[in-house]
């Protein structure tokens, strides 16, 4: 798997789901329970910023060197989930590029991935979709749990 490979260079942004982190960090398979301290150990281990992990329908976890926060997705009808993970990234980085802080950044990812899978197919999410999304995450979120 080539994400072994790439964690050991110096990397920004690491977003893996559970299944390429579980590989990454040389494990079968990760718990929700045990997922939290799996994920602050890769980064006191690896030379990366910032960890979100996608949860799929579940959400996201965002890990950095500040926080660490879980991030609750809005429940709604899925028609596909091709390009979610892709969408997610996007939403990152726009939101990165806007100056936007690490939580809000998820935040949004989040809100883009899940929007993505209310499209059929191969569809791109819908920035009308987004907004909505982004703005119930926000409403929804939880504090913030400092490291």
């Amino acid at each position: 798997m080539g994400l072994i490979h790439a964690v050991k260079a110096d990397i920004f942004l690491f977003k893996p789901n559970l299944t390429e982190l579980s590989a990454v960090c040389g494990v079968g398979s990760i718990s929700y329970s045990e997922l939290e301290t799996l994920a602050v150990d890769f980064l006191e281990h690896h030379s990366c910023e910032v960890l979100v992990v996608s949860l799929g329908a579940s959400g996201a976890l965002l890990v950095s060197q500040q926080e660490v926060e879980y991030i609750q997705a809005p429940v709604v009808p899925q028609k596909s989930i091709i390009g979610a993970g892709d969408s997610m990234v996007v939403g990152m980085v726009l939101s990165l590029l806007a100056d936007k802080s690490f939580i809000e950044m998820a935040q949004y990812g989040v809100a883009c991935g899940t929007a993505a899978t209310m499209r059929s197919g191969t569809q791109l999410c819908q920035k009308e979709d987004v907004d909505k999304l982004y703005e119930w995450i926000r409403l929804h979120s939880k504090n913030i749990k400092k490291k």
